[in-house]
């Protein structure tokens, strides 16, 4: 091998950096369903990019009537909300308990 040669495959093996692309969750409805279940995330660059993925990944044989895609970022779950809670100690935010009476 030639020095020329190995200076080629040094540079073709250099990779340059992948972009990260930002996540997006995939919500799929089914036909007789009236709600939309989560099914899997997907990254994309775009809205519309992230649907085109999330079709052929969730519901390839368009067998879901309707799909969504939700950047990650913005959803917000319940134990997030708990946590900012202000009015909370942090053990009651995490946990909610309820007195039962007794029976008579």
């Amino acid at each position: 091998m030639s020095e020329e040669m190995s200076h080629t495959a040094d540079v073709a093996g250099a990779a340059a950096p992948e972009p990260v692309w930002p996540l997006w969750e995939v919500f799929v409805r089914v036909p007789r369903s009236l709600s939309h279940v989560h099914a899997g995330s997907v990254h994309a660059p775009d809205d519309a990019t992230a649907l085109r993925h999330a079709r052929a990944l969730y519901a390839p044989r368009q067998d879901g009537v309707s799909v969504w895609v939700v950047p990650s970022a913005a959803i917000t779950t319940a134990a997030d909300v708990a946590a900012q809670a202000t009015h909370l100690p942090d053990a009651a935010a995490a946990t909610w308990t309820r007195e039962v009476p007794p029976c008579r």
